[in-house]
C-alpha cells in the first residue's frame, strides 16, 4: 500500500488553506467548545441531542477551508437541517465506540475506524447513520495508523499550548481540525478512484 501524503504534508495543506481563515475558524471552534461544554455541564443528555448536528456543522466548515471555499459562522449550525440523521449518527457512533471498549479493544482502534463518519455525512447527507459509520470503517481499513501518526505529530504543539496557559489551543485546534479534513479529502480521492461514495 502506497501512502502519497505524510503528516507533514497534511499540516502544510492545513496551514496553506487556513491563510485568511484563521479568525473565522478560531471563532467557530471556540463557539463549538463553548456550546458543548455549557450543555454538558447543564445536561449530559443535552450533549447527546446537539452533539451530532454540531459536529457535522464543524466538519462542513473545515471541509470548506480545505476545498478552498469560504466558511461562514452559520455553517456550525447547518447540521440541524438534517437533525434526525445527524443525531442518530452521533448516538450510534458513541454507542459503537463504547461497546467495543467493553471488549477491551485498544481504545484508539475504533475511534480511528469511525473518524471519517461526520465528513461522510457532510458529503452524503442522505446516507443512513449506520451506513456512514460502516463506510468510515471501510475507508479507514489500513489507514488507522496513518491518521494516528498525523494526530501524534501535533503533540509538541499541544505541550507549547499548555505552556501558554491554554491560549495556544485557540490556534492549535483549527490547525489540527484542518489537517484532519485534509486527511479525509485525500482518503476520499483514493477511495473514489476505485469506488463511489
Amino acid at each position: 500500500m502506497v501512502f502519497s501524503m505524510r503528516a507533514r504534508d497534511y499540516r502544510a495543506v492545513a496551514r496553506e488553506r487556513l491563510q485568511g481563515q484563521w479568525g473565522t475558524m478560531i471563532l467557530l471552534s471556540f463557539v463549538y467548545s463553548l456550546i458543548v461544554n455549557a450543555i454538558s455541564f447543564i445536561s449530559g443528555i443535552g450533549m447527546y441531542i446537539i452533539g451530532g448536528p454540531l459536529i457535522v456543522g464543524l466538519a462542513l466548515a473545515y471541509l470548506k477551508v480545505i476545498r478552498g471555499d469560504k466558511p461562514e459562522f452559520n455553517d456550525l449550525f447547518s447540521g440541524f437541517d438534517r437533525f434526525g440523521g445527524n443525531l442518530t449518527t452521533y448516538l450510534l457512533h458513541t454507542l459503537y465506540t463504547f461497546l467495543w471498549s467493553l471488549l477491551f479493544i485498544p481504545i484508539f482502534i475504533k475511534p480511528f475506524s469511525y473518524a471519517l463518519t461526520f465528513y461522510i455525512r457532510v458529503d452524503n447527507p442522505d446516507i443512513g447513520a449506520d451506513d456512514a459509520i460502516t463506510l468510515s470503517r471501510q475507508m479507514m481499513d489500513g489507514y488507522k495508523w496513518k491518521l494516528f501518526c498525523l494526530r501524534l505529530s501535533f503533540i509538541g504543539w499541544a505541550f507549547l499550548s499548555i505552556l501558554t496557559l491554554g491560549i495556544g489551543f485557540f490556534f492549535l485546534t483549527p490547525y489540527m481540525e484542518a489537517a484532519n479534513a485534509a486527511f479525509y479529502e485525500e482518503r476520499k480521492r483514493e477511495w473514489n478512484s476505485g469506488q463511489t461514495i
